[in-house]
């Protein structure tokens, strides 16, 4: 018989059953029938409603065996399950040896799951094949209240004792584990053993260490600017037809730089008001990168300023190039330009979830914080879950839709769902493009993990949770990449495979000399830390984007090309996206260093043969004539930035910190 037609013989008998005794022994059948297909959490769930019945209830708890007999185990979802099957454990067998161990414990509901949970400890199954696993002796039926006092759980409700009848009685727990994640609660006279999430636990005298893993979890309430008495209300007055966004919010760093420009007289006292109230303007959003021609000719500058953001939205670069704008004009206007006007109303907006910080004003740049939703989730439940604690934060917060099914998250179509998504953010809203954080959640996090070592250089911070890194092949040959990212790692110690990919993945980053924060939740599974998120958000803050260095060194592979600042990969094989099992052909293993010094570029080839290496002019940090040493022949590059190409950039890739006006393709035989 297959297993699912004795599945339903056995339930179709035991609802069927009029005897105790034959219930009772249907039941131990249906039980080790559960346990031997892996399915030990779920095993009562189909007859659980007959068992709440009032003329079931007697015969539905005489009838759970004293114990269960455990066989074979194997590791399936983070837990140790018994079994045949198996699938997990053939698949990853480097995972026995954490079996064996007695690293992993059993999450098997033991009665019917509604009523009773019982967990198995490491202690019970370690270097065992067979154990038999007791039965509760009393039986949650209906909880009344619940406290923690000392190091104890006290529970008070309906409890039900195998052939003594139901009662209302009072019975402690006490704590046994205590993790930061999760802690273990038992009564081992009555056989009882369950969980609790450590932060839910209010009143429990948590040691020393602990305490201080839940101490200023808590979001803190910040200093919002409020919007100030127009000082400028009788200028703006003599000048109706100048763009003034509102509210108006004086900040300490824009009144710094205009009262420097004031003194060095570039703001003059007298003059047209409109281009006086435009300097003024100018002065408080670019600050020191205002060019001298905003404040020669401000009214061409503003009308150079309000096409080229009409631009970045998605208007005609004609409008733009017809205004004849210098590539320090273009430069300025991407990198530091405003859009005017409130925040849009938060919700949906087009492919994207938005949430604003309620103090929203057009008069600065603000950090952005990108969502990733694990499968089956959606966005407005990342909109939920950190919507608060954006706001608290200060930062936009944009939660794209990703694909429900965790294989098709794993694609290319979600690749460039993402990066779709901030850039769209970045051109469209006033985000601070060294402030880009990225967070991914389970399947969202293995996305997370993929696209911060293709574009290391567009996150600030790099939040993962409960997900580690797909390898391709056996490695991660592009965790070299993310060696200078900020990175912060959140996992339960039970989450199975994932558990020990965010393992392996912090071991090999910490080898290559970086330093990324690692948060394992003791006794947790595939979970979110919640408690967790307000300091993460904080963690994150306090971090942004780095200066472009001088030394770039990128690793791709051909599903993978990646960019980090001046230096691109393309691809070496466009046929890469062969999906099997969330899987891709690893295709070549390409690494390029570049290094700038002096004017001169040396440039080579670390592994493979990538068809084309891009670089980038980037006016910070080259000159007029670079000299490129390649792996075969030099040659000079002067590069001739144009307004056009960098405007056509900066819209293609929603990058508005690092513009760039040229670049050159560089082959791995001789640069052309």
């Amino acid at each position: 018989m297959e297993p699912a037609q004795r599945c339903d013989a056995l339930v179709r008998a035991i609802r069927e059953a009029t005897r105790v005794d034959e219930a009772r022994a249907i039941m131990r059948d249906l039980t080790q029938f559960f346990y031997d297909a892996e399915l030990g959490e779920a095993w009562l769930a189909r007859v659980s409603a007959d068992l709440q019945r009032e003329d079931m209830k007697a015969i539905g708890l005489d009838a759970l065996p004293d114990e269960i007999e455990l066989t074979q185990f194997t590791l399936q979802d983070g837990r140790v399950l018994a079994g045949v099957a198996g699938p997990l454990a053939r698949k990853y067998p480097q995972m026995k040896p954490e079996v064996s161990e007695g690293q992993w414990t059993c999450e098997l509901a033991l009665g019917v799951p509604r009523l009773s949970a019982f967990r198995l400890s490491p202690e019970m199954i370690r270097d065992k094949e067979r154990v038999a696993v007791p039965l509760p002796k009393a039986v949650l039926m209906k909880q009344i209240s619940e406290k923690y006092e000392g190091n104890r759980l006290i529970l008070e409700g309906d409890w039900a004792r195998p052939g003594k009848g139901t009662s209302k009685e009072v019975i402690e727990l006490q704590a046994t584990i205590l993790t930061n994640g999760g802690s273990v609660f038992e009564n081992r006279e009555l056989g009882l053993r369950t969980f609790r999430w450590t932060a839910e636990c209010i009143g429990l005298d948590l040691p020393d260490p602990l305490k201080s893993e839940f101490r200023g979890n808590a979001p803190e309430p910040r200093k919002r600017p409020e919007p100030d008495a127009d000082a400028w209300a009788g200028l703006r007055a003599q000048a109706p037809g100048v763009e003034w966004p509102e509210p108006f919010v004086e900040l300490p760093e824009a009144k710094a730089a205009l009262d420097a420009l004031a003194k060095e007289g570039r703001i003059p006292e007298e003059g047209d008001p409109a281009s006086r109230l435009l300097r003024i303007r100018f002065a408080y959003v670019y600050g020191s990168d205002l060019p001298a021609s905003a404040l020669n000719d401000p009214l061409r500058f503003a009308g150079i300023e309000k096409a080229t953001l009409a631009y970045l939205r998605g208007a005609s670069l004609d409008d733009v190039l017809a205004l004849d704008p210098s590539v320090e004009e273009a430069s300025a206007i991407v990198r530091r330009g405003l859009h005017p006007g409130p925040a849009p109303r938060s919700g949906r907006n087009g492919d994207l979830w938005l949430s604003f910080p309620r103090d929203y004003h057009p008069w600065t740049r603000w950090p952005l914080l990108v969502t990733l939703h694990t499968q089956n989730h959606t966005p407005q439940e990342d909109i939920a879950a950190w919507g608060a604690f954006a706001d608290e934060a200060g930062m936009i917060l944009a939660c794209p839709t990703l694909y429900r099914n965790a294989t098709v998250v794993r694609t290319e179509e979600a690749n460039l769902a993402v990066m779709h998504a901030v850039r769209r953010a970045c051109l469209e809203f006033n985000v601070d493009p060294d402030r880009v954080y990225l967070y991914g959640l389970g399947s969202g996090a293995v996305v997370a993990w993929r696209l911060a070592q293709t574009y290391p250089d567009r996150w600030a911070a790099v939040l993962a949770e409960a997900a580690g890194p797909n390898t391709l092949g056996e490695d991660h040959p592009l965790l070299p990449n993310l060696a200078p990212v900020p990175l912060l790692v959140m996992i339960g110690e039970f989450n199975g495979v994932q558990t020990l990919r965010c393992r392996r993945a912090v071991k090999e980053l910490r080898a290559l000399g970086a330093k990324p924060e690692y948060v394992e939740a003791g006794f947790l599974g595939d979970a979110r830390l919640p408690w967790r998120h307000p300091w993460a958000l904080r963690w994150m803050n306090e971090r942004r984007r780095p200066a472009s260095r001088t030394q770039l060194a990128h690793f791709a592979v051909s599903a993978y090309e990646g960019r980090n600042s001046w230096l691109a990969i393309r691809r070496a094989d466009g046929d890469s996206w062969d999906q099997t099992d969330a899987r891709f052909k690893l295709g070549e293993k390409t690494g390029v260093e570049a290094i700038l010094e002096n004017g001169k570029l040396r440039f080579r080839i670390l592994a493979g043969g990538p068809r084309e290496v891009e670089i980038f002019h980037d006016a910070a940090l080259m000159g007029e004539e670079i000299v490129i040493h390649g792996p075969e022949a030099d040659t000079t590059w002067k590069p001739k930035p144009t307004a056009k190409r960098l405007l056509e950039e900066a819209r293609a890739t929603g990058e508005r910190g690092r513009v760039y006006g040229d670049s050159i393709k560089v082959v791995p035989g001789a640069p052309k």
